[in-house]
């Protein structure tokens, strides 16, 4: 999976993925839900309103809007590449498109997003 922003009401959620071994570092509803959810690496930076309800509610939601890297690659019809700072930044190649179909410079829209 991927790293990912997250909100609800005034609770900004930034959470990102870490190498085996890290740990969780977030804040302490965070912890609770990734030790009952299985997941053992991952930073997580509250912002906002710290309200215990709200950081519950957004984290939840940034784990069930997240797609598989696989998933991306289909719907953006590009290679998805990865650059990690514990791999000096080397660019990864981590999903194809399935089809096989790869769009060109061209075809890619100005004003498209192309960094998540």
């Amino acid at each position: 999976y991927h790293d990912f922003f997250t909100q609800f009401g005034k609770t900004r959620i930034y959470v990102r993925q870490q190498p085996p071994g890290h740990g969780v570092v977030a804040h302490r509803a965070i912890k609770a839900i990734c030790e009952r959810v299985g997941i053992k690496d991952l930073y997580a930076k509250c912002e906002g309103s710290l309200n215990m309800q709200h950081i519950t509610k957004a984290f939840m939601l940034g784990l069930l809007r997240q797609k598989t890297h696989q998933v991306l690659a289909d719907e953006k019809k590009l290679h998805l590449v990865e650059m990690r700072s514990e791999n000096d930044y080397f660019p990864k190649v981590v999903a194809s498109p399935s089809d096989g179909v790869v769009r060109t410079a061209a075809e890619i829209g100005h004003n498209e997003i192309l960094d998540f």
